[in-house]
């Protein structure tokens, strides 16, 4: 239109995650992790190493996998608008839109997945007792993701370009919750 570039789109995706198998469960032996901190003193940051010879195991943590046959399923929605201003001949501006919604992971089966709630400490199981098969984690609607960049052609051979953008990444299967 013009000197307009309007463009707009939609995209669906639905994700499936059948990777939890005992062969892909790397950590089932667990792993530890020492903290540098623990051992520092003054001017010295501490060591790892010493940490770990005190025997003082900062963080463990271990993949436990009672269902190998646990799956998750995901629904992705992306909308974007956009528009390419060819303000005069040697500018251009870009600014549009985009609406991400990631919809909670749910598990396909009861017990088939846990979420280890940080507040109580407790490991809440989809689809038992009080949580259904997304573990009661809610939709966030609000991942709205503006983005502006401009061009300047200073000369045939030299062009000048700057762009700023949100982005909201979807993770990896099994990032809301873990199997359990």
């Amino acid at each position: 239109m013009g000197n307009h570039n309007l463009k707009f789109g939609a995209d669906y995706r639905y994700g499936k995650n059948h990777s939890v198998t005992i062969a892909s469960n790397t950590l089932r032996s667990g792993t530890y992790f020492f903290d540098a901190a623990r051992t520092s003193s003054g001017n010295s940051p501490g060591v790892g190493f010493a940490t770990f010879l005190l025997g003082d195991t900062t963080t463990f943590w271990r993949t436990q996998t009672a269902n190998v046959k646990a799956e998750t399923r995901q629904t992705r929605f992306f909308a974007y608008a956009q528009d390419q201003w060819r303000a005069t001949s040697r500018l251009s501006i870009n600014y549009g839109i985009r609406w991400e919604l990631y919809t909670p992971e749910t598990v396909t089966a009861s017990g088939a997945g846990g979420l280890l709630n940080l507040t109580t400490g407790i490991l809440d199981i989809a689809g038992v007792g009080q949580f259904n098969s997304a573990i009661n984690v809610k939709n966030n609607f609000a991942n709205f993701a503006p983005r502006f960049g401009i061009a300047f052609q200073a000369t045939p051979k030299t062009v000048f370009r700057a762009g700023y953008g949100i982005v909201y990444g979807q993770g990896w299967a099994g990032d809301t919750f873990g199997m359990c």
